[in-house]
């Protein structure tokens, strides 16, 4: 006796259903991918600027030399945040005052040498290959400061800011200035070792989370966790 046999196969129903089914779970599979990648460009540019910090402490702490010099006032990073995807890394060299025009090898832990401002003054340099760029997207979103016994200071697209160590000592010295304010001593809204801490924020465009850099005062320590944005 011989037995029949049916071929079987998809009905189109069936590959249709297939085909959406994969879709989905590509589109799923890209998403994610492409989240992750933003979060770790993200942690990447935090990661980086903590690194530069701590390049910029030991600068100072071990009295590193720059064009055959320690430069006077140490060594800091400066943020222009009217400009928040970059920030650059600076020795301290010379000093400013309306009245007497630039100082050299004086040293006030400020980035003297910023355009827009009167008088600027050249010595203060930029060390390391120049301006450090963050990844497209990603932008420091807020810096807070906190000074003992004061409440906290939150720093907008208005201000510059500086971070900087002087020679042989550990922990940051602060200043910011209004964009329109000349650079003279008299107008520092703030320049004091007495900090509680600083925090900044760096954010992404695409993404709503934060990472948080924070300085400690009296000691100096940096480290850098995930965070909501302020």
């Amino acid at each position: 006796m011989k037995l029949s046999s049916r071929k079987k196969g998809f009905t189109l129903i069936e590959i249709i259903v297939s085909f959406a089914v994969f879709t989905i779970l590509m589109g799923v599979v890209i998403f994610g991918f492409q989240d992750t990648k933003k979060h770790e460009e993200l942690r990447g540019a935090s990661l980086q600027m903590v690194s530069n910090i701590k390049k910029v402490q030991n600068y100072a702490q071990t009295g590193h030399e720059f064009e055959d010099e320690v430069p006077a006032g140490g060594y800091g990073l400066h943020i222009d945040l009217s400009n928040q995807s970059q920030y650059l890394l600076f020795a301290d060299k010379s000093s400013v005052s309306t009245a007497t025009g630039c100082v050299d090898d004086a040293g006030n832990q400020r980035y003297d040498n910023e355009d827009g401002y009167s008088p600027s003054c050249i010595e203060d340099k930029i060390i390391g290959a120049g301006q450090v760029n963050f990844d497209q997207g990603v932008t420091i979103n807020k810096i807070e400061v906190k000074e003992i016994n004061k409440s906290e200071i939150i720093l907008d697209t208005s201000h510059d800011f500086d971070l900087t160590f002087k020679n042989l000592k550990p922990f940051p010295f602060i200043g910011w200035l209004n964009q329109n304010i000349n650079r003279d001593p008299g107008n520092e809204n703030f320049n004091s070792e007495k900090i509680e801490y600083v925090n900044i924020y760096l954010s992404h465009e695409d993404l709503n989370k934060c990472r948080k850099i924070h300085i400690i005062g009296a000691s100096g320590a940096v480290n850098e966790e995930s965070s909501d944005c302020p």
